[in-house]
């Protein structure tokens, strides 16, 4: 619960979650739209994030990071539905 804050310039912004089970999930935000090459990545320590045990690491503009991520890895594409479009 509580505020989302955009990764825009920090490039990733850390939650947590907690689970059903009261143990504590830890999130990362990830927006990589000012990304300009693949390999800033390493050097900001991205690895770190991916190699978290348990860890749920979440990327808009995933596409920017090119072949950096390894598998397995979900996409998921989103498009604003016109609303001509919905049933209702």
């Amino acid at each position: 619960s509580g505020a989302v804050k955009s990764p825009t310039y920090t490039l990733v912004e850390p939650y947590s979650i907690q689970q059903n089970d009261d143990s504590i999930k830890p999130v990362y935000h990830a927006d990589l739209y000012r990304l300009q090459d693949p390999e800033e990545l390493s050097f900001i320590g991205f690895d770190e994030y991916l190699d978290e045990p348990n860890a749920l690491v979440i990327i808009e503009w995933a596409s920017r990071a090119d072949s950096y991520l390894p598998p397995p890895t979900m996409f998921i594409d989103m498009t604003q539905a016109n609303s001509a479009d919905i049933d209702k």
